[in-house]
Order: C-alpha cells, then sequence, then structure tokens
C-alpha cells in the first residue's frame, strides 16, 4: 500500500485568503460564543451545586 497515511499527510489544501478571513470570521461568530456559554453554564451548575 503506498498511499498511506505518510503520503495523505504531506498533501495540502490552500484557500484563497478572502475565504479563510471568511471562515475565520464565521468561526469567531459561531464557535466561540458557544463555548463561552457553555463554559458559563457549566459554572453556574457547579455554583448551584455548592450552595445546596
Amino acid at each position: 500500500m503506498k498511499n498511506g497515511v505518510k503520503g495523505e499527510q504531506k498533501k495540502k489544501i490552500i484557500l484563497p485568503k478572502d475565504v479563510q478571513i471568511e471562515m475565520m470570521k464565521f468561526f469567531l461568530r459561531t464557535s466561540i460564543p458557544r463555548k463561552k456559554r457553555a463554559e458559563q453554564a457549566q459554572l453556574s451548575n457547579t455554583n448551584d451545586r455548592s450552595e445546596t
């Protein structure tokens, strides 16, 4: 088998700069706020349990 994992690692996908920028904007709008809300929810759940 010539095309193993090592061969696949050498391939690169090069995106145009504008596409990269749009992907980063999308990530900043969606993933980071979602993670922050999840962390806040987890912290509030931990606080609720410690008070009882």
